[in-house]
């Protein structure tokens, strides 16, 4: 997957795949 090196980086990483996830699942909904 991707290095823990930077905890920020990998929180971003997580935090848009939310969204992305989120985002869709609304856009599927309508």
């Amino acid at each position: 997957m991707f290095s823990l090196s930077s905890p920020r980086q990998t929180f971003w990483i997580l935090a848009r795949t939310v969204l992305c996830c989120h985002i869709r699942s609304r856009s599927s909904k309508y």
